[in-house]
């Protein structure tokens, strides 16, 4: 986000600060989940998913 003199600087903050939460509340999400992540990926590649026959590709 460059800055300019026309730049008003407390939306940069604001979009600063809620890309920097978002950024981090993905971060925590992936950490409390990846367990189940983990899960689901290895019962994916061992079964494959519940639409695998409706494909056409």
């Amino acid at each position: 986000m460059p800055i300019d003199e026309n730049s008003n600087l407390s939306v940069k903050f604001e979009q600063a600060l809620a890309d920097a939460l978002r950024t981090k509340q993905s971060e925590l999400w992936l950490a409390e989940n990846n367990e189940a992540v983990n899960v689901y990926n290895e019962h994916v590649k061992a079964h494959g998913v519940f639409s695998e026959h409706l494909r056409s590709f």
